[in-house]
C-alpha cells in the first residue's frame, strides 16, 4: 500500500510547474518517512509531538500553495496526503497500542520481582522449615525437584508457611496467575508506583 501511494505521489507531482513541485516533493518524502519510521521500528511507540510537527509540519503549510493549483491537481495532491495520513494514523495508533501493552507487563512484572524479593527465604530458614514435622514439602511443587539446591533462592508465599517455592519456578506463574501455585489464594502486588498509576490502573497484564 505504501508503495502504490509513492507512485501516486510521484504521479501527482508530474502534474505541478517546476516551481511549484519542490515543496510538495518536501512535503510528500517526508510523509514516506514518517511511514518508514513507525514501519521499520515496530518495537517504538507512536510519535511524540516534536516528531509529528516534524513529519507534519509541512502539510499545515500547504493553504498557500494548494491556492495557487487547479481544481484536479488540487485534488490529485490532496488525495496523496490523504493516503499518507491514514497509513501514518493506522500505524502510528498501532504502535502507540503496543508499546502501551508491552509497558504494562514490564511494570506487572518488576512488581511480581519486588514483592518476591520480600518474600525471599535464607537458606537457615529454609532448611528449618524443611527439616520440621508440619508437613512442609521438601520438593517445588511446580518444577518437582527438591527445594533445598544451593543454586536455587526459595519463596515463602504468605498464603501458608509451608508454601514454599523456588523463585525461578514461582516468579513466572505468579506474574501469569497472581495466586499460589499449590491453594490458589490471590496473591496482592505492592501499589503501583506514582508514576505508574496513570498508565497501569490494573494489576493484571495485559498478555
Amino acid at each position: 500500500m505504501a508503495q502504490a501511494t509513492a507512485e501516486r505521489a510521484e504521479e501527482a507531482l508530474s502534474y505541478l510547474t517546476p516551481e511549484e513541485r519542490p515543496i510538495f516533493q518536501r512535503c510528500f518524502r517526508l510523509l514516506a518517512e514518517a511511514h518508514s519510521e513507525l514501519d521499520t521500528h515496530p518495537l517504538r511507540d507512536g510519535f511524540d509531538a516534536d516528531e509529528f510537527l516534524y513529519y507534519f509540519g509541512d502539510v499545515f503549510g500547504l493553504e498557500e500553495a494548494w491556492s495557487r493549483l487547479e481544481e484536479s491537481v488540487h485534488r490529485r495532491l490532496q488525495d496523496v496526503v490523504n493516503q499518507w495520513t491514514a497509513l501514518i494514523e493506522a500505524l502510528d495508533d498501532s504502535r502507540t497500542a503496543s508499546f502501551a501493552s508491552r509497558l504494562r507487563v514490564e511494570r506487572h512484572r518488576l512488581r511480581v520481582q519486588l514483592l518476591l524479593d520480600t518474600l525471599t527465604v535464607s537458606n537457615a530458614t529454609a532448611a528449618t522449615l524443611l527439616s520440621s514435622p508440619d508437613g512442609v514439602a521438601s520438593q517445588c511443587s511446580i518444577c518437582k525437584d527438591q527445594l533445598a539446591q544451593p543454586e536455587h533462592t526459595i519463596v515463602q508465599l504468605p498464603c501458608h508457611p509451608t508454601h514454599l517455592f523456588h523463585r525461578d519456578c514461582v516468579q513466572p506463574w505468579v506474574e501469569d496467575n497472581l495466586n499460589c501455585p499449590i491453594c490458589r489464594v490471590e496473591i496482592e502486588l505492592p501499589p503501583a508506583s506514582d508514576s505508574d498509576s496513570d498508565s497501569d490502573s490494573d494489576s493484571e497484564p495485559d498478555v
